[in-house]
């Protein structure tokens, strides 16, 4: 009796504990105010904390380098924080990474539900990225109903509805079908009917990121399809039939990306802003990006070893930009680089001007344990994918920086590296994918 008992509150604690995990999975593209996504990191919490045994739980986590490696990244953001004249910004910025250390905590010492309860939360992810883009588009054409403009459908225009800007939820977008491109691949012998399913979600997948038109998130669908579809296709057809098979593929998403106005427009801005690095020109520069870069290279190299300190490493930049003399085009007038703030678009970037040299080395640390780390293996290839996406995006966008990228990373990064089951158990049959 007592046995059954001790299972029975076990149960209690997991269901808490998968209720607050899948709340949280359920809102992380969409990010409302009201009710708040890191209710589900709180309640996930507080059943964690309820079941106890924490001298089981600490053991757990011992040896487990993913997990080293996200808290020495934290230790050195607070550490960074006592050297930052900004301590406002610097309280801010060390509290608003608390989740860095908190799903890693949770995650990685908690070994119930094994690899069908890793699979099933990516399966909730996968469902609500969906969900959200159904009623991005249902709300753009509510909208076209009064306003018949198609740049409704569009970029920001269409991601307008929730609080994830559209870079960050064309990178939820191509994770997304990087996963269901995975099932599809490694499972050749499902159903027809879920065959269809997931080919129909596949095909999803690829008309959003066309009209969310995020041009990096563009260059990553290439490197996810280049390596997935190009590595299942060498296997089986060879290098020729494969280069024409991604070459087709390349043919036919940006032959779409030509023909719908809006992510033509951002095609056409892309050439009008490689022409006018040699000659910056008003009215036809839309992306700052290059000229952030610039300005922020030279900031670091003011104070490459220790850095400016956590939140006081915008100041410097945004000093060197007030001097950039190139006019950009935001649609309705033109304006300087000095007349707005802006972070260093580049996570390497600003965490080296930010943390210092120690700093980078730790954000560095954190991609590349995971690829070294002996336990990790059964989930590989979805681990694989994380990286990429992340590590891609993170070369255009300041993404710890930033709420949306910050939960998705810390989240996600605990749940495929510090998770126990994600390298000490290999994932069960189709069905629990």
């Amino acid at each position: 009796m007592s046995a059954l008992k001790k299972q029975l509150t076990r149960l209690r604690w997991q269901d808490g504990i998968t209720l607050g995990v899948l709340y949280y999975v359920a809102l992380l593209p969409w990010q409302p105010v009201r009710p708040p996504l890191t209710l589900g990191l709180m309640v996930a919490g507080l059943f964690w904390l309820l079941r106890g045994e924490f001298r089981q739980k600490l053991k757990r986590l011992r040896g487990n380098g993913p997990a080293g490696v996200l808290f020495l990244f934290w230790g050195i953001t607070v550490w960074a924080a006592f050297n930052s004249p900004d301590k406002s910004a610097a309280s801010t910025m060390v509290f608003r990474q608390l989740p860095l250390i908190a799903w890693p905590l949770l995650l990685g010492t908690w070994n119930d539900g094994g690899s069908p309860w890793l699979a099933k939360v990516l399966r909730w992810l996968v469902g609500a990225v969906t969900v959200v883009l159904l009623l991005a588009l249902l709300r753009a054409a509510f909208y076209y109903l009064a306003f018949p403009h198609l740049q409704l459908f569009f970029f920001d225009f269409l991601a307008d509805g929730g609080r994830v800007p559209p870079h960050y939820l064309a990178l939820f977008t191509n994770f997304s079908y990087g996963l269901v491109l995975l099932s599809l691949l490694k499972y050749p012998s499902l159903s027809r009917g879920k065959t269809i399913f997931r080919a129909a979600l596949l095909l999803f997948f690829f008309f959003m990121l066309i009209l969310l038109s995020v041009r990096s998130q563009f260059a990553l669908f290439l490197v996810i399809n280049s390596w997935l579809l190009g590595s299942y296709c060498w296997q089986r057809w060879g290098a020729w039939r494969t280069g024409l098979s991604l070459g087709g593929l390349v043919l036919v998403f940006f032959g779409l990306a030509l023909l719908l106005p809006g992510s033509r427009q951002r095609l056409d801005d892309t050439y009008a802003e490689l022409r006018a690095l040699r000659h910056p020109t008003a009215k036809n520069q839309t992306n700052p990006r290059v000229y952030i870069w610039q300005e922020a290279w030279k900031a670091i190299r003011e104070n490459p070893w220790l850095g400016y300190g956590t939140g006081a490493e915008d100041a410097p930049l945004q000093r060197g930009l007030s001097t950039v003399e190139a006019q950009f085009w935001n649609g309705s007038a033109s304006y300087t680089l000095g007349e707005r703030a802006y972070n260093y678009h580049n996570a390497y970037l600003q965490r080296w001007a930010g943390q210092g040299l120690p700093g980078l080395l730790s954000l560095l640390l954190v991609f590349l344990v995971p690829l070294f780390w002996p336990g990790v293996g059964p989930w590989r290839a979805v681990q694989v994918l994380f990286l990429l996406c992340c590590g891609l995006s993170f070369a255009t966008e300041s993404m710890l920086q930033r709420q949306a990228g910050l939960l998705f990373f810390s989240f996600l990064y605990a749940l495929l590296f510090v998770y126990p089951p994600a390298y000490r158990e290999p994932p069960r049959a189709e069905k629990e994918h």
